[in-house]
């Protein structure tokens, strides 16, 4: 149970139609820098160099991960797959865990639900 005291937040709170001081920073979606924006969306204040640094090795990171992911697809597309797992064990690894959670994914052909063996 609260009361409307000097010392609630209500009592003390300023008044909507009161401006605020410049010199305080705003609080709130425009202040603060993004590093990720809207493509078509102005930027609400210019990014500092340590954001933009960010930004740009994110960004980069994503290209870097969405290359492997393309050149493992392509890979296990191939008839290359056996070879390269073989001169690569980081590779080999990778493709160890894919293989167990492919045959341990509920809907896989070797998958039985009871836990009894496949009749087919």
């Amino acid at each position: 149970m609260s009361t409307n005291t000097s010392a609630s937040d209500d009592a003390t709170a300023a008044p909507a139609h009161e401006v605020a001081d410049p010199s305080t920073p705003a609080i709130g979606p425009a202040s603060g820098n993004l590093i990720f924006r809207r493509p078509s969306v102005a930027p609400s204040a210019a990014a500092n160099p340590r954001d933009s640094a960010r930004r740009e090795w994110l960004l980069d990171h994503v290209a870097r991960r969405q290359a492997r992911r393309d050149a493992t697809v392509a890979l296990m597309r191939s008839s290359h797959l056996a070879d390269a797992a073989a001169a690569d064990p980081q590779l080999q690894s990778e493709l160890s865990r894919l293989m167990a959670f492919l045959r341990d994914a509920p809907g896989s052909a070797g998958h039985d639900p009871e836990g009894g063996a496949d009749d087919r």
